[in-house]
């Protein structure tokens, strides 16, 4: 699991009405890196703030 200390933003920006470059860049990301199979702990997370 990648911690909080690892979570980065990320804006992809491009020209007006270009889209379809924020797409692509968008889809080459996601294939590039593991977040979109990654979920949060949410039972830990509950705990946390539970206290």
């Amino acid at each position: 699991m990648i911690s909080a200390l690892h979570v980065f933003p990320l804006q992809i920006a491009a020209r007006p009405f270009d889209e379809a470059t924020v797409f692509r860049v968008a889809h080459a990301y996601e294939q590039a890196t593991p977040w979109q199979t990654q979920n949060p702990d949410v039972d830990t997370a509950i705990a946390r703030f539970a206290r």
